[in-house]
């Protein structure tokens, strides 16, 4: 048997205890909203990087081709196929660099968007409470209301 003091003790405790609790998983959110920000801006710069570097050796092996198609050489084919597959990987590079700085952009506004609404009150704060004087709540037209008791 619990009485009035017991609970009383008991909401000191608890209330301080969910706030904390409350306030951890909040912080983990934000710091986890960071670091995938961060992760999707070294993604795009890894396939900016990369797509640099194919640029480059495309160059050189288009270079390459064209000196063997002037001999003649049978490696030329090779060459050729070695171009198709570098522009199939620039392609690729451009597509993904593209879509990770799309991602990085869209997490750094809602993160801002979150600093900025931390101070406000959300929405279910604004709601008005039911005003306990009228009495228990009325359901009507149902079975729980008070006219299919009497």
């Amino acid at each position: 048997m619990t009485g009035p003091m017991d609970r009383a003790l008991a909401r000191m405790f608890v209330r301080p205890i969910a706030a904390i609790a409350l306030g951890i998983s909040l912080s983990g959110c934000a710091s986890y909203s960071q670091s995938v920000d961060a992760y999707y801006r070294q993604m795009a710069s890894n396939y900016a990087d990369a797509l640099k570097e194919a640029k480059i050796r495309e160059i050189a092996v288009e270079k390459q081709a064209k000196v063997l198609a002037a001999t003649g050489d049978s490696r030329y084919h090779k060459y050729e196929r070695e171009l198709k597959s570098l522009r199939k990987w620039q392609e690729h590079c451009a597509r993904e660099q593209q879509r990770f700085e799309k991602a990085a952009t869209w997490m750094e506004a809602h993160l801002v968007r979150e600093k900025k609404d931390a101070g406000k009150p959300s929405e279910l704060d604004e709601t008005p409470a039911r005003d306990l004087s009228e009495g228990p709540l009325q359901l009507q037209g149902t079975a729980f209301s008070d006219s299919a008791h009497n």
